[in-house]
């Protein structure tokens, strides 16, 4: 049986997102780690639809890629596959959030 703890703690962590979104972000303790994504896969176990979950889970890939991206200064998408595969990989998995929660919704 699923346990609601991971969703009510996501519920948390997304009302904190939409009031704050910056300090989530630099707010040390309160960032996207490794934590969020366990707390994501937790509650797509249970609720595959959870919205609040595809929105955080969007936003902590985006994170994710944006600060890969800047690391190595931004190159084009097929420089990036070229030089940085593993870079280019969290852009696959990015896109293919995206492409997913429109699907869903």
């Amino acid at each position: 049986m699923c346990s609601l703890i991971p969703v009510i703690r996501l519920s948390v962590m997304a009302t904190r997102w939409v009031y704050s979104p910056r300090s989530l972000i630099t707010c040390p303790g309160f960032g996207f780690d490794n934590f969020v994504s366990q707390c994501i896969d937790a509650t797509f176990k249970c609720h595959q639809k959870n919205i609040y979950a595809r929105m955080i889970k969007s936003d902590y890939q985006s994170n994710r890629f944006e600060y890969v991206a800047n690391q190595v200064r931004r190159p084009r998408p097929d420089i990036l596959k070229a030089r940085y595969p593993k870079n280019y990989q969290l852009l696959e998995e990015r896109n293919q959030t995206f492409i997913t929660f429109y699907l869903y919704f």
